[in-house]
């Protein structure tokens, strides 16, 4: 059997090299050998190893800066199995829950900083090794658990891992009637803005600020806050939010939330036609040493700024940020991008290549379950199937974006969905009409992204696209 065969490479192990087999299996999957340093804690553990790879017991990936070593899974479950009732065992989760949040708590420093990149690098590297440590530090070490959490809340948002606020709610869930830790609270509430559910995010935020405000968990509160205002289509509100978090921010010296509250104070700014306001937000960041994704978004905030002054240059600031956050990999800031530039393309483009990225950037949208930006999409898919002459997708989309339950919609988005709606009455007949708009008011937003992106397929040969016009903007 395979455990036999196991068990008879085992009997060439010295005493120093099972005990390092054994503790290895504590790793989820391919770690650097510090890490192995770290946590298994023995002076021989780096060259016993070695040795172990040597025997073909465990495998070396020499790839990149940092070799990184890893069982095999199925003689991992073997040994893993073993140690679960080994004395050591407690002992090695502790030192790799230790290990792991340090490396958390680095990261998300580096991520604020031009370093940026190497900041994601390590946390997609360790993220199994996260996962695991998360999951035993939620039953022996709840305070670890917490710092987990708090410490991925940048890097999950802008990597759009909803895994890690899921962590935040089932924590609160659990939490019976202690007090919980604000920074948990502050998750619940950025996961609540993005899922759409905003009076939750806005209670959740306000009681952060009753626990901690002037402290650094206020910064994601404020941030949900401010977020939850805008997509409400409270601009004054988001405003005024936004303000108080760059203020904040600047007092307590972190430039990511700086970049935040500036960023959504310009948008609240802009979306209300008080440009000036908006551009002398960006202004106060354009001497800050930023880090890749935060230059992204004030640049993604500039074009937002320019959409209805100069297309062109929005478009451009677009590119501009799609370079930046495709560098660095953050899918939500790619994700919010592609929303907006092919909203624009839409408009002023030609829409034939907009057919194929929109497709992809609705279901994006839907893999990441950010309801929020879904919506969005949805919103201004109705100019684009009116340029295309697409009456009765259009009457469906709209019977969507316009239903009740959703989040509102103003301003300029307002005025092209009540075009696109009057031009579609024009072409279709009543009946016609009728039964597209009831059909599209009855799907759920799941449904209807599905079936958005259904139709853009059927579309898409009468469009005209090409391979070579997709330019996808998703990694």
């Amino acid at each position: 059997t395979f455990e036999a065969t196991i068990a008879w490479s085992e009997q060439l192990l010295t005493a120093g090299e099972q005990q390092t087999f054994d503790a290895l299996s504590i790793f989820a999957g391919p770690v650097t050998i510090d890490a192995v340093q770290a946590v298994l804690g023995s002076s021989d553990a780096v060259a016993a190893t070695r040795r172990l790879v040597s025997r073909s017991l465990v495998s070396a990936d020499l790839r990149g800066d940092q070799a990184r070593y890893r069982m095999l899974e199925p003689v991992r479950a073997v040994v893993a199995r073993r140690l679960v009732s080994s004395p050591d065992r407690p002992v090695l989760a502790r030192r790799h829950a230790e290990y792991f949040v340090d490396l958390v708590r680095e990261a998300d420093r580096q991520l604020r900083t031009p370093a940026e990149l190497g900041a994601h690098q390590r946390l997609d590297g360790a993220f199994g090794e996260l996962r695991a440590a998360h999951r035993w530090a939620r039953e022996h070490w709840p305070s670890v658990a917490v710092e987990l959490t708090a410490g991925l809340h940048v890097w999950a948002y802008l990597r759009a891992r909803d895994e890690c606020f899921a962590w935040a709610d089932q924590a609160l869930r659990e939490s019976g009637s202690a007090t919980p830790d604000p920074r948990l609270i502050a998750a619940a509430a950025t996961r609540a803005a993005y899922r759409g559910r905003l009076d939750e995010s806005c209670s959740y935020a306000q009681r952060v600020l009753d626990l901690g405000a002037g402290q650094p968990c206020a910064l994601p509160a404020l941030e949900a806050l401010s977020d939850a205002f805008m997509y409400g289509g409270q601009l004054d509100v988001a405003a005024e939010t936004a303000l108080r978090l760059a203020g904040l921010a600047e007092e307590l010296g972190d430039l990511h939330y700086l970049v935040m509250g500036r960023g959504n104070a310009a948008l609240a700014f802009a979306y209300q036609g008080r440009f000036g306001d908006a551009d002398r937000q960006l202004e106060q960041l354009s001497t800050v040493m930023l880090s890749p994704t935060d230059r992204a978004l004030a640049a993604f905030v500039a074009g937002e700024t320019l959409v209805d002054r100069d297309p062109d240059l929005a478009l451009r600031r677009y590119e501009e940020a799609r370079e930046g956050a495709e560098a660095m990999g953050t899918t939500y800031l790619l994700g919010v991008i592609s929303t907006a530039s092919v909203a624009l393309s839409a408009r002023h483009g030609n829409p034939r290549d907009a057919v194929a990225v929109y497709a992809r950037t609705i279901t994006e949208w839907r893999r990441t379950g950010n309801d929020v930006h879904q919506q969005i999409a949805l919103r201004n898919l109705p100019t684009l199937l009116q340029r295309l002459d697409a009456a009765e997708p259009c009457a469906t989309v709209l019977g969507t974006a316009l239903r009740a339950g959703l989040s509102p919609t103003y301003g300029e988005e307002a005025a092209r969905l009540d075009a696109a709606l009057q031009w579609a009455r024009a072409q279709l007949d009543t009946a016609t009409f009728d039964v597209c708009y009831r059909h599209g008011a009855s799907l759920d937003l799941d449904q209807a992204a599905k079936n958005a992106v259904a139709m853009l397929e059927t579309l898409r040969p009468f469009a005209g696209s090409k391979d070579g016009d997709d330019n996808a903007l998703f990694p």
